[in-house]
């Protein structure tokens, strides 16, 4: 049998080895692979189920989703293409709307819609692999800081802010949960790319191990922000964006490395 989570996690391996290494095929792999699991495990109402043997059956749990959400946001990350991150906020909108607890801000393992579950439990426990609900809030963290004006970050905020207690005592457990944290206190980055040069930037800014950071292709031209620099209409231009502030545009991926090595130190 194949299934839908451990595949997803596939697909993430895939990105970051490409990421790393830019080795060729390792992203023409991870995009091949996603398609498939939308084309194989996807139903038409939306939902997606959990393991594929001649035909998909049971329906996905919340790791599931968690861990296809991650591949998709893993996916946008090392090609700059768009409807991988809309893929990921309908999937986001979809565990919203039949998993989610609004009262402690965390999420069911399974479906509001499951017929086969007497008590809806949550997993909250990074063992071997993280928990759907820590790799869930990670990409929320992600998309809060690819759109700061949505509600991503409330949420990402409350459901590390409700684990903190119990991270902070069995810290082995909830590694995962910890590294959330850290990235909390640290702040994400979102690294703004345009100009003729993207692909390149792209391609380069991934090689660099960077925990806290998105990465936003502009594709279609430079975006405009208020700064008296003047940069040839072919260059690559580097903005670093946290929240609503954006500071001023970087022409080189040294300059990125200073200003990042900078903000660290500060």
């Amino acid at each position: 049998k194949q299934l839908l989570g451990w595949n997803a996690l596939l697909v993430s391996s895939y990105c970051k080895a490409y990421g790393a290494l830019q080795e060729p095929g390792y992203d023409d792999e991870a995009i091949r692979l996603f398609d498939w699991l939308v084309k194989t495990f996807k139903q038409p109402n939306g939902a997606y189920l959990h393991t594929y043997a001649d035909k998909a059956t049971i329906d996905a749990f919340l790791d599931d989703y968690a861990y296809l959400i991650e591949s998709a946001l893993n996916l946008h990350a090392i090609t700059g293409n768009d409807q991988y991150k809309e893929h990921a906020q309908q999937l986001v909108e979809y565990v919203v709307k039949h998993f989610y607890d609004a009262e402690t801000g965390l999420f069911y393992f399974t479906a509001d819609y499951s017929k086969d579950t007497l008590l809806r439990s949550k997993d909250l426990m990074d063992n071997a692999l993280t928990s759907g609900n820590s790799s869930l809030a990670s990409s929320l963290q992600q998309l809060g800081a690819l759109h700061p004006e949505l509600q991503y970050n409330n949420m990402f905020e409350k459901m590390v802010t409700g684990m903190q207690r119990v991270v902070v005592k069995y810290p082995e457990s909830f590694a995962h949960w910890a590294f959330l944290l850290l990235k909390k206190s640290i702040g994400m980055h979102r690294i703004e790319l345009s100009g003729d040069s993207f692909n390149t930037l792209l391609r380069e800014i991934s090689k660099i191990y960077l925990p806290n950071k998105v990465l936003q292709v502009n594709i279609g031209g430079q975006k405009k922000l208020n700064n008296t620099q003047d940069l040839p209409e072919n260059a690559g231009i580097i903005s670093v964006c946290n929240n609503f502030t954006c500071f001023p545009p970087l022409g080189s991926l040294q300059e990125l490395k200073n200003f990042l090595k900078k903000d660290l130190i500060q």
